[in-house]
């Protein structure tokens, strides 16, 4: 379906460290660390390899976006992956909002 599409979309997009996902915060704290130590060519570099990586993880989001073929094999298997899409998505929409919680438990 074109939901469970567009939340594996968003996973792809968190994988590839986009702000507003979840897979952003490791990658803005290693940069954040990498400025504070002068480590600027160190820190230029991990940004273009990260926006080639973004690039392919789009590439691979647009192919599985716009040709639901590939989709059906998922859904003759016995175990339910949209739950799972679902879990995952969630947690990396809603990861940036709940993390100053759990650093102030921590």
């Amino acid at each position: 379906s074109n939901f469970i599409n567009s939340l594996l979309f968003i996973n792809l997009f968190s994988f590839g460290g986009l702000p507003p996902f979840l897979g952003f915060m490791p990658k803005w704290i290693v940069l954040d660390t990498m400025m504070n130590n002068s480590l600027h060519l160190v820190a230029l570099v991990m940004v273009m390899f990260s926006l080639v990586s973004l690039f392919y993880y789009m590439r691979l989001g647009y192919v599985v976006y716009s040709q639901s073929g590939l989709l059906s094999l998922v859904g003759n298997m016995t175990f339910n992956w949209n739950l799972l899409v679902i879990f995952l998505s969630s947690v990396s929409l809603m990861g940036l909002i709940l993390l100053p919680l759990f650093m102030i438990l921590v």
